[in-house]
């Protein structure tokens, strides 16, 4: 599975002469898709893995100057490890940094592999500062941040049975983005539902085997954590 990144955003400006200006896709003359298109200036959001075709005219045809420009997305927010210290009382000082506007999630976890969410918030400037007051009763404290739209915009986890290798026991396939979190929970009724396994997608699949011998039927869900 391809990680597909982030649009960025291409632009053309005219410089001194009026342009007109058109941006397409496909790779037949004959038969190109118009994506938009401008006088002076255009823009849109290209895809990543796509080849664009860019026509650029002036008005009586002849060559002049015009402007390429780039724009990607800026940086996802990071915790800044400087600025993060253990306070006298056992909490943690800990520092968000980023760009202006970004909003996002905050998670932490006292063995870097159960993760529980603790902040939400948007950065007013280049950096935000809050104390984990949680931390107090953990003699080691982690955290990551997560970006708002990468939260919501992962794509869904997929689970299948592969059937019982073994008399008894599930063999059960957990599909999603590598890098997500995830929770594993079984249910034998679809009511009540127990965690059966969790951690961190490090490929596209991981595979679980679940002892379910005293159980008749099994039901599995996958969740992120």
């Amino acid at each position: 599975m391809a990680l597909t990144p982030k649009p960025e955003r291409f632009g053309i400006r005219g410089r001194r002469r009026p342009l007109v200006i058109a941006f397409y896709v496909g790779t037949n003359l004959a038969a190109l898709i118009p994506v938009t298109s401008g006088f002076n200036s255009a823009s849109f959001y290209a895809l990543a893995g796509t080849t664009y075709e860019i026509a650029v005219a002036g008005p009586d045809g002849l060559e002049t100057n015009f402007t390429l420009a780039l724009q990607g997305p800026p940086a996802p927010p990071t915790i800044n490890p400087t600025n993060t210290v253990r306070l006298s009382n056992g909490g943690y000082q800990v520092c968000v940094s980023g760009t202006t506007g970004q909003s996002f999630i905050v998670q932490a976890s006292a063995d870097g592999q159960n993760w529980v969410t603790i902040l939400t918030d948007t950065l007013l400037g280049s950096s935000l500062e809050f104390t984990d007051t949680t931390a107090e009763k953990f003699t080691q404290r982690y955290y990551r941040v997560i970006p708002l739209d990468g939260e919501f915009n992962t794509e869904p986890f997929v689970i299948a049975s592969m059937g019982m290798p073994v008399p008894g026991s599930f063999s059960v396939s957990v599909s999603g983005t590598p890098g997500q979190p995830f929770r594993l929970q079984g249910s034998t009724n679809l009511l009540d539902w127990v965690d059966v396994t969790s951690g961190v997608l490090t490929n596209q699949t991981l595979q679980f085997m679940d002892d379910a011998t005293q159980f008749g039927q099994r039901f599995y869900r996958g969740s992120t954590q």
